[in-house]
């Protein structure tokens, strides 16, 4: 009766949030099902009638990107939903700056009612969860520091003790199928490999190399990872699409990566912060390697000996030629510059 008697028609938008940073523990009782069972009761119990329901299902509440949110925010500004609800303030996000904005700024300023219902918040009401609602925020926000804290130390520690936790193979192995954490041999990659390293152990340049590979239409990695070409062949003399072309970058990342001497080479990068998907790279220093926990391609003594024959500072030579646009193209895809030639 309260709700109905402070505006005549709510058109109400029910968002619905899950992620990984929910513990085992309270996993269970945030699911989709209990979280979509207890908003659609507590409207039934008001008399509210339900416009849309917005799912983000594995999606983290530290930042304001996924898809489901957006699709709830684009009804807010069509007018179509003027009341949003939430099982909880942590539900709408873990990020205490945005959440803050939302809940005091945006949606006063779209005339949207909020209502968390476990922390009895409801922005058209002047009670006391309302007032201590930015400090729920914040306590939302450490809730997902820690969690991040914890979830790096372990993978940190699983990656002390040689075990294989990042999402994608290095090129020439492949995850065991019996242990995911350990590396096995792929042999048809690990043939390029061998063949890239008896080319420099001839001294060729990773130029050199790459044309080679290319020539011989051998399937980069990238074709591997059933990477997506969005280029156009204009001529008949294009390379094949199925395999790619070879770039220096790629053979310099082969010839020195110590994974193929059997060694587990990790820790490479790590992100600014838990809000941020942004990564920058570590020094070698603070790499974590493990020695021998898989299967070599290339014997150490080979290894060694063709990290003595690459070139230590490699200079782009002089460009003879300069083409409009140059330097200011980059790949869609990848975010490499693009190099016209």
């Amino acid at each position: 009766e309260l709700l109905g008697s402070l505006n005549k028609t709510y058109n109400v938008g029910i968002y619905i949030r899950l992620s990984r940073e929910d513990d085992e523990k309270t996993y269970e009782s945030e699911s989709i099902t209990n979280q979509k069972s207890l908003l659609l009761q507590y409207v039934k119990e008001n008399n509210l009638r339900v416009y849309d329901i917005y799912v983000d299902d594995g999606y983290s509440g530290t930042n304001f990107d996924r898809p489901g949110f957006k699709k709830l925010t684009d009804d807010v500004e069509s007018e179509k939903i003027n009341m949003i609800i939430t099982k909880d303030m942590s539900r709408l996000g873990r990020d205490y700056i945005g959440t803050g904005e939302l809940i005091e700024k945006y949606f006063p300023n779209k005339n949207v009612r909020y209502i968390a219902i476990n922390d009895g918040i409801d922005t058209f009401i002047d009670n006391t969860n309302n007032d201590i609602a930015p400090f729920k925020a914040i306590m939302n926000d450490m809730y997902a520091k820690d969690i991040s804290k914890k979830v790096k130390t372990s993978l940190h520690s699983r990656m002390k003790e040689g075990l294989y936790v990042s999402g994608r193979c290095p090129f020439g192995y492949m995850k065991d199928p019996v242990n995911k954490n350990h590396l096995v041999i792929n042999e048809e990659q690990a043939k390029t490999v061998k063949l890239i390293f008896d080319l420099a152990l001839k001294e060729n340049t990773y130029h050199f190399i790459a044309q080679e590979l290319t020539k011989r239409k051998i399937k980069t990695p990238a074709s591997y990872y059933n990477y997506v070409w969005n280029t156009k062949c204009i001529n008949t003399n294009c390379i094949s699409q199925e395999y790619g072309v070879w770039v220096d970058t790629t053979i310099k990342a082969i010839l020195t990566n110590q994974i193929y001497v059997g060694d587990t080479v990790q820790g490479k990068t790590k992100k600014i912060n838990y809000k941020l998907k942004k990564t920058v790279k570590n020094k070698p220093n603070d790499f974590i390697i493990v020695e021998n926990t898989h299967e070599a391609i290339i014997d150490r003594d080979t290894f060694n000996y063709v990290q003595t024959l690459l070139p230590k500072n490699v200079k782009r030579p002089e460009k003879k030629r300069f083409y409009l646009l140059d330097g200011l193209l980059y790949c869609g895809d990848c975010k490499h510059r693009i190099t016209i030639r």
